[in-house]
C-alpha cells in the first residue's frame, strides 16, 4: 500500500517546478477530483481517516522551499508546523444541492489557490442541506503530481483506514525534520545541479553510442520541431472560449458506460482516445454553431498530455508527461469521416513519436536558466497557439470506498490557464467513463449546454455504430 511513498526525491524537476513558475494568482495550477460518496461523511471522520493514511502519503506533510538565489528548483521539506486540520474544510451546498449547484459552488472552491507556506493539497467536504451524499473536492498542486500520479494518490487514500487494519496509529508518525539552513540549502542546490548534469549527460550519451539510434532520434526531433514550430508561428483560431481568464471557475460533466466505447470501437475502429476526440469535435461544432460561429472546414487545436511513465514508475509522484497537438475537424458533420481524419492524424503522431520528440527537446531545454518557464508562459498567453486541452487517465478499475461509504463517481478537474477557458478531462472508473469540462464562466457561461452538445455527439456516434455493424 505504500506505493506512493517510494518517491522520496526532495528536489523538484524543472518540469514540476514550471507549474510554480508559471502560476498566477488568478490562474492557480492545481488539479484534482470531485469525489461523490454514497452517504454522509463528517469532517471528523475524514480527519481520522487521513491520519491513518499519512505514513503512506509522506508528501502530504511536506512543503516547497526555494533555495537562496534560486540556484536550483525548490525542494520538498517537512513542514514543522504541519496541521492536518488546516487541510480539511467543510462547506454547505445550498438547496437544491443538485449538480448545477455543485458545479458552481465547487467551482468557486476549486478556483481558490493553494497557499505555498504549507503542503500543496486540500480536501473540501461539500455537504448538502438535505443530507444524502457527500461530495469531496480534492485539490493537489500540479507541481506535486500529474493526473496519473493523482490516481495513485487516490487509490492509496482509499486503502484500509482503521488502526486495526493498517497497524498504524497517529503516534506512529515520525516527527518532522527541520528544514535545512541557508548554507546547507546552497550546498545542496549546487551538488544536486552537478549530480543532475552528470546523470543527464550520461543519459544523453548512451543512445548516441548506437549509430542506428542516432538517425531515428534526429528524425523524431525534426518532426516535432516542425510540428510545434508551425503551431507557434500562427495563432489558433479565435473562438469564444479563448481569451483572458477571470478568477472564477466551474465545471460540468457527463458519465457514460465504458462498454459503449468498446462496442463503438469494435465496429468503427480507432482507440478510445480517438472516439473521445471525435465526440469533442462534434460537441464543439454544435456549440460554436449555436453561438453564431461558422465552422466551415475549420480545425481547432487541442493539446493532449501523454503519460511517459514506465511500468516501474507507477506510484511515483511528480510529472512524467509529454504533449501532442491534434487538429479537430469541427466543420465535418459526418462522425465516421471525422473519425477517419482523427484516427489518421493520431496514428501519424504515434508513428513520428511526437510525444518522445517533445520530451527530447524539453530535456535539452532544462539547462536553460530557470526563468524560461515563466517567460514561455507569458509568450503563450500573449499569442495562444491552442484552443482547448484534453487530458486522459485510467482510473481505478475496482470500486473504492472510504470506510463504509462507497465512492460512486470520480470527476477529474484540470485547471484552465494561458487564455484557454475550456479544459476537457476523461477518466474511467469501475466500468464508467466520465468526460468533464472545467471552464471560466466569463468565457463559457453555459458549460451544461456544452455538455448537452457532447451528449448529442456521443449519441450520434453510437447510433452510427449500431447502423453499421
Amino acid at each position: 500500500m505504500s506505493v506512493v511513498s517510494k518517491d522520496l526525491n526532495r528536489r523538484l524537476s524543472i518540469f514540476d517546478a514550471a507549474f510554480l513558475y508559471c502560476e498566477k494568482s488568478y490562474e492557480p495550477l492545481h488539479l484534482g477530483f470531485c469525489l461523490v460518496y454514497d452517504g454522509h461523511i463528517s469532517r471528523d471522520f475524514m480527519l481520522e481517516w487521513l491520519r491513518s493514511r499519512l505514513d503512506y502519503l509522506p508528501r502530504y506533510r511536506q512543503k516547497i522551499v526555494f533555495p537562496p538565489l534560486k540556484l536550483a528548483p525548490p525542494t520538498w521539506e517537512d513542514d514543522p508546523h504541519f496541521a492536518l486540520d488546516s487541510h480539511v474544510e467543510e462547506v454547505s451546498l445550498p438547496a437544491p444541492g443538485d449538480e448545477h449547484v455543485l458545479s458552481e459552488v465547487g467551482g468557486r472552491v476549486f478556483a481558490l489557490p493553494l497557499g505555498r507556506d504549507q503542503p500543496l493539497w486540500k480536501l473540501i467536504l461539500l455537504q448538502s442541506e438535505s443530507g444524502g451524499n457527500t461530495v469531496v473536492l480534492w485539490k493537489v498542486h500540479h507541481a506535486m503530481a500529474d493526473l496519473v500520479s493523482c490516481v495513485d494518490l487516490l487509490t492509496v487514500m482509499h486503502g484500509p483506514g482503521s488502526n486495526a487494519e493498517t497497524g498504524l496509529a497517529p503516534s506512529s508518525l515520525r516527527p518532522p525534520k527541520q528544514p535545512p539552513d541557508s548554507l546547507t540549502q546552497i550546498q545542496d542546490a549546487l551538488w544536486d545541479q552537478f549530480a543532475e548534469a552528470k546523470g543527464w549527460l550520461e543519459d544523453q550519451l548512451s543512445p548516441w553510442r548506437q549509430p542506428s539510434a542516432i538517425a531515428g532520434r534526429l528524425e523524431r526531433m525534426r518532426h516535432t520541431l516542425l510540428s510545434w514550430g508551425n503551431a507557434f508561428s500562427r495563432p489558433a483560431l479565435a473562438v469564444p472560449f479563448n481569451g483572458p481568464l477571470s478568477r472564477n471557475r466551474y465545471f460540468a460533466w457527463i458519465e457514460l458506460p465504458f462498454s459503449e466505447f468498446d462496442t463503438i470501437r469494435s465496429v468503427l475502429g480507432g482507440t478510445v482516445n480517438d472516439l473521445i476526440l471525435v465526440i469533442i469535435a462534434g460537441g464543439l461544432r454544435r456549440y460554436l454553431k449555436v453561438h453564431g460561429y461558422q465552422t466551415g472546414q475549420k480545425e481547432l487545436r487541442i493539446l493532449c498530455p501523454v503519460s511517459m511513465r514506465c511500468d516501474n514508475e507507477r506510484g511515483t509522484l511528480g510529472n512524467k508527461i509529454s504533449k501532442v497537438l491534434v487538429s479537430l475537424p469541427i466543420g465535418i458533420a459526418d462522425p465516421m469521416q471525422c473519425l477517419t481524419i482523427v484516427r489518421d492524424s493520431t496514428a501519424q503522431l504515434k508513428n513520428q513519436d511526437q510525444s518522445q520528440g517533445l520530451t527530447d527537446w524539453l530535456t535539452l531545454l532544462q539547462w536553460v536558466p530557470l526563468a524560461w518557464p515563466a517567460i514561455a508562459g507569458q509568450v503563450v498567453t500573449a499569442q495562444p497557439f491552442l484552443n482547448t486541452v484534453l487530458t486522459n487517465a485510467v482510473g481505478p478499475q475496482r470500486s473504492l470506498s472510504l470506510g463504509p461509504r462507497p465512492l460512486a463517481s470520480i470527476i477529474p478537474l484540470i485547471p484552465p490557464s494561458a487564455n484557454v477557458g475550456l479544459i476537457h478531462a476523461v477518466m474511467s472508473y469501475a466500468g464508467k467513463l466520465v468526460l468533464s469540462v472545467t471552464a471560466d464562466p466569463h468565457l463559457v457561461p453555459d458549460a451544461w449546454f456544452y455538455i448537452d452538445c457532447l451528449k448529442a455527439s456521443f449519441e450520434e456516434l453510437s447510433s452510427r455504430a449500431k447502423r453499421d455493424p
